[in-house]
């Protein structure tokens, strides 16, 4: 998939941030993109030529708007992939499908969409030697794309062990603190939801709940399975919405319950559901 998509780039002659998705849809024969009051944050439909036309959502941001459209443009290079069934890269695809459904095929698309916004080349650029917070957030601007599409981009080129995370919490709530999403860099095999929640609370994540944090929050710590994390916050009516880097101290790490099995650290369930309790 990485293939299709860094050939779509070259040949759309994308080689520079942010990525020209208005070039990227010329070269897949999108005739037309629309930007309208609709229900749906877009979709794609053919047209009486053999191409496409795309209608994006006008009332979101920019950074919503480019993955939206990306997301679509994501689609038709699916359906074009299907539609060569002499294609290796068809067959791969297909191959992969025969066991996912369509929620799976939605968040392959997503993952070609993020692929567009920050190509594989861009990551390379900037990371992993200068891997942080400020980083990624200086990345996803020159992208224009979200912090969350560049976390989840940049996680996987960072050389050392350390997870991205989601947070979000009711406003002075202290219980209402939950995990959206957390994936880890390629030296981690897992690291579950629960599991990350309880090694977030040992760095006190509980107060960025309550008295709020830093933009450029940085905290090394002494204890727990964590070393280091960096986080912003930002309020969305009474909520508080958390994007992070939690880097792990190998040792702490495995005396809290992930081992180390073949290289990969994995998470010794029972244990960590118990502490997250």
């Amino acid at each position: 998939m990485e293939q299709a998509v860094t050939y779509l780039l070259v040949k759309s002659k994308c080689h520079v941030l942010p990525t020209d998705l208005d070039a990227v849809a010329r070269s897949l024969r999108v005739s037309k993109i629309t930007y309208g009051k609709i229900a749906a944050e877009g979709f794609v439909e053919s047209d009486n030529l053999g191409g496409y036309q795309i209608s994006i959502r006008i009332d979101r941001s920019l950074q919503r708007r480019r993955f939206s459209l990306a997301h679509e443009l994501g689609h038709v290079l699916l359906n074009r992939m299907m539609d060569r069934p002499d294609a290796a890269i068809s067959r791969q695809y297909r191959a992969h499908a025969q066991v996912a459904a369509k929620l799976d095929e939605e968040a392959i698309v997503d993952y070609i969409a993020g692929m567009l916004l920050l190509p594989p080349w861009a990551l390379t650029r900037s990371l992993p030697e200068s891997f942080s917070m400020q980083t990624v957030t200086q990345l996803a601007r020159t992208a224009e794309c979200s912090l969350p599409t560049a976390l989840i981009r940049s996680i996987w080129q960072a050389t050392s062990d350390c997870f991205a995370f989601h947070l979000r919490a009711t406003r002075g709530r202290e219980n209402s603190l939950r995990v959206l999403w957390v994936r880890t860099s390629r030296s981690i095999d897992h690291i579950d939801s629960l599991c990350a929640l309880a090694t977030l609370k040992s760095t006190g994540v509980i107060r960025w709940v309550v008295d709020g944090i830093d933009p450029r929050y940085c905290q090394d710590c002494d204890e727990g399975a964590i070393d280091r994390v960096q986080a912003m916050a930002r309020d969305d009516g009474d909520q508080r919405i958390i994007y992070g880097i939690a880097w792990l101290h190998r040792t702490r790490a495995s005396q809290a319950g992930l081992t180390r099995d073949k290289h990969l650290y994995q998470v010794t369930r029972g244990q960590n559901e118990g502490a997250a309790k």
